[in-house]
């Protein structure tokens, strides 16, 4: 055998293309048999080679050189008789996947051929092998284009939400280690300033302003860290403003978390507590007289805080009962608040803000029998009311509520006509002793600012009442409002305070 049929220029025009077939038909590839010159390359020779060792092995097998008559396009492969049931069994992979049909079944090269031939001599595994279902399916495809395209897209698609599934869950696991690092910085903070509570009542300026210190550090990392810190980082800047009762900021920053999608019950508890907060804040200041009443505002804070409550369950960055006690009061629901309070301090006697809760729900009460006629049973609760309070000032004593909650009841007690002017006298100096203590602790808060304005013109009136002047109260309140330093978001304190020290003034100058 001169040339098995393997004879060809790739870089020239096959003769087979004008004149037709050349080579032995025994040992032809099929599409050289064809005269497909264009199909004709190095698989060409494999099957060839393949044909050849056939031959050389006396494996019966179609195409013969005796056969004149050539098998159809289209046969299968040769398929083993008793001749290659005696062939090893890596032997037939490789000499079938030189005689496929197609070339692009076949080994692409001889030297890929050589290649599994040195692996069947050192007992190795074949590269045939591992093309052999690629090899089946493809001419499964092949025969149904249909099922084919149909089989392309869904890889594509596929590939598409696996690749973006893999993003996804790359970008929640970075969240997740952002989450907890940034949590991590929050309780810092918080700890800093719940430990700075305990001492007794001091300014908690310089504190502030190192925690301020900490809360530009964790903005600066959230535009450092990328989009995933947006939420996490939020969050925790959220709980740092809410820690120093710098609602508004807490309430900006908790809210950007929760529209960019970082949801769970940790924000939407922090976002209750800021809505109860601003709510009880605006009740002082229009009780104070500071504001006018706004109840459409305070009712959305309120049924924000709501909604919100009802997102936290599962929440555990602290006992999710005292949002729920101070709702139940909101609510009018006093004796259940209560309940919630006890319940808190059952598990946590150490837990000052639970005791505020139980002050302010005891005071509700009282205000409740006083509002029936009820004297004996106001002042009972009144009293309790002053013995919880004062229990969350022995723990909390640089907590402003804890005094906040002392004031509060002895306003309820003083909207009674009945109470004589002396007492009433004496209730003021109480109260403006309780609002100078939270000054001492937060000189700018606007509570103690108009608090201490709203005593001050109280005791104003009893002086009246009781046949005395009353101008140097109302001079002690101007020279107060004066050195007052509200933070700048409440500067319009003092205005509103300045006319209310007026229409005091006028009011007592009128009566004889």
């Amino acid at each position: 055998m001169a040339d098995f049929g393997l004879a060809k220029d790739l870089e020239e025009e096959g003769l087979t293309q004008t004149q037709g077939v050349l080579g032995t038909p025994s040992f032809m590839a099929p599409e050289q048999r064809a005269g497909e010159g264009g199909r004709v390359g190095p698989s060409t020779d494999v099957y060839a080679l393949g044909a050849t060792l056939c031959s050389v092995l006396n494996l019966d097998r179609r195409g013969r050189s005796r056969e004149l008559t050539l098998p159809a396009r289209g046969a299968p492969p040769p398929r083993e008789g008793p001749a290659w049931g005696s062939v090893p069994r890596d032997l037939r992979t490789i000499l079938r996947r030189c005689l496929e049909e197609r070339p692009q079944d076949r080994y692409p090269t001889a030297g890929a051929l050589a290649e599994d031939f040195r692996r069947f001599l050192d007992g190795e595994p074949l590269l045939a092998e591992h093309h052999g279902w690629l090899r089946k399916a493809g001419r499964f495809l092949s025969r149904r284009p249909a099922l084919s395209s149909s089989l392309a897209i869904s890889l594509v698609l596929g590939m598409g939400f696996g690749l973006w599934s893999i993003h996804l869950s790359a970008a929640g696991k970075r969240r997740t280690v952002l989450a907890l690092r940034f949590a991590q910085d929050a309780k810092d903070l918080e700890n800093s300033i719940g430990l700075a509570r305990l001492h007794p009542p001091h300014d908690m300026r310089p504190l502030l302003a190192t925690m301020n210190e900490g809360l530009e550090r964790i903005q600066k990392d959230i535009r450092h860290l990328g989009p995933e810190a947006r939420g996490p980082g939020n969050f925790a800047l959220g709980r740092g403003f809410l820690a120093m009762r710098s609602l508004e900021p807490a309430l900006r920053v908790l809210e950007d978390a929760w529209n960019s999608g970082y949801r769970n019950p940790e924000v939407a508890y922090a976002l209750c507590r800021t809505h109860c907060e601003i709510y009880i804040r605006m009740l002082d200041l229009e009780q104070f007289g500071d504001v006018p009443p706004h109840p459409e505002t305070a009712a959305l804070h309120l049924e924000a805080a709501k909604d919100f409550y009802a997102l936290s369950a599962g929440a555990a960055w602290e006992p999710p009962g005292l949002c729920r006690a101070r709702i139940l009061i909101f609510e009018g629901r006093p004796a259940e608040a209560l309940v919630e309070a006890e319940a808190l301090l059952a598990s946590n006697p150490w837990f000052y803000e639970a005791k505020v809760e139980e002050s302010y729900a005891h005071a509700a009460l009282g205000l409740e029998c006083q509002r029936r006629g009820d004297a004996a049973g106001a002042m009972e609760r009144f009293r309790r009311a002053e013995a919880a309070a004062l229990e969350a000032q022995a723990i909390g004593r640089s907590e402003v509520n804890c005094y906040l909650a002392s004031v509060h009841w002895r306003l309820y007690l003083l909207q009674d006509a009945g109470v004589p002017p002396a007492r009433a006298l004496e209730l003021w100096q109480e109260a403006e002793a309780l609002l100078d203590t939270t000054l001492v602790i937060r000189p700018w808060g606007p509570r103690g600012i108009s608090g201490k304005v709203h005593a001050i013109l109280g005791r104003a009136r009893c002086l009246k009442a009781l046949g005395r002047d009353p101008r140097p109260e109302l001079a002690r309140a101007e020279a107060f409002l004066r050195r007052a330093q509200p933070t700048p978001a409440f500067r319009w304190l003092i205005p509103a305070n300045e006319d209310l020290i007026r229409r005091t003034r006028e009011e007592l100058a009128g009566l004889s």
